[in-house]
């Protein structure tokens, strides 16, 4: 029987809307290596198809930076960002 691999266990993760930082990462499935996990990730078109992995730095207390990285679909980006435009369309009308 094959075990599965942390790749796709970290898929699994982040398709259930959860973030991921390299702590969570190794202390959930023993994964030293998050970004490139992550950069395999983002060349699996079929997965990705319709999102964008988002990163996003943090800094810890001690001043260390760090990614956080999260799933966002690219089908709400684009209406907020259609939104965003009507409404300024709007404004400058009225």
């Amino acid at each position: 029987m094959r075990r599965e691999s942390q790749k796709s266990k970290i898929m699994k993760h982040l398709a259930e809307g959860n973030s991921i930082t390299p702590l969570d990462a190794l202390e959930k499935f023993g994964c030293f290596r998050l970004a490139a996990i992550v950069h395999n990730i983002k060349q699996e078109r079929e997965f990705m198809e319709n999102k964008d992995l988002v990163t996003t730095m943090v800094t810890n207390k001690f001043g260390v930076k760090y990614g956080s990285y999260k799933l966002k679909s690219k089908i709400k980006q684009n209406i907020n960002s259609l939104k965003d435009r009507n409404q300024r369309v709007l404004g400058l009308i009225v």
